[in-house]
């Protein structure tokens, strides 16, 4: 795994948004008119945040990716401000900014550690053509290594059913589920 650098921003964009274009949690959270667009300008935000308060890592052949967020690293400025502002607007508009805010606050609830032990892993990706082939579980692997050394919990959620099972392959252990008109379950390190 290498760290990505702001030059690698657009060809992550273009995997996570091919990756995660018909996945629950994340339509959930947009503007239904523009899908591709608003999935795109949601991994914007995404990548940015991690770039600013985590890491963003790449597979060794580039065809997969993780945004990584420490919770206790993300603090106000004008930056954040304005990349949520633009969050909002162009992509979650605010008829939905109450569920989003409700999801959100679900998904701190359920982690329910200290922010400063969390390696809040956003988004793993692969690219479709590319996928099961085992670059993601070694992506992911390294990434438990990463989150081990930094003496940090991994947590994440998924909406993918299909994925439990990869998860768990992979020293995650699934401990809890909330139905938003869609299940979503919560996984975090076993050891965490």
């Amino acid at each position: 795994m290498i760290p990505a650098r702001q030059q690698d921003k657009e060809s992550i964009l273009e995997l996570l948004t091919n990756t995660f274009a018909e996945n629950r949690s994340v339509l959930y959270l947009l503007k239904k008119r523009g899908k591709n667009k608003r999935i795109r300008q949601l991994m914007a935000y995404a990548f940015d945040i991690c770039f600013l308060f985590g890491k963003v890592y790449l597979s060794d052949d580039r065809t997969a990716c993780a945004l990584i967020l420490f919770p206790d690293k993300k603090h106000f400025s004008l930056k954040s401000l304005l990349l949520d502002l633009r969050l909002i607007f162009t992509c979650i508009g605010l008829f939905h900014l109450r569920k989003a805010l409700r999801r959100e606050a679900v998904i701190r609830k359920m982690q329910a550690v200290p922010v400063t032990e969390v390696y809040y892993l956003c988004f793993i990706g692969v690219n479709p053509a590319r996928q099961h082939q085992g670059i993601g579980g070694k992506l992911l692997d390294e990434i438990v290594q990463d989150s081990y050394r930094m003496n940090r919990k991994i947590y994440l959620e998924t909406s993918t059913a299909s994925n439990i099972s990869w998860y768990i392959h992979h020293g995650l252990e699934q401990y809890a589920e909330f139905n938003f008109g869609y299940s979503l379950y919560f996984f975090k390190y076993r050891n965490g």
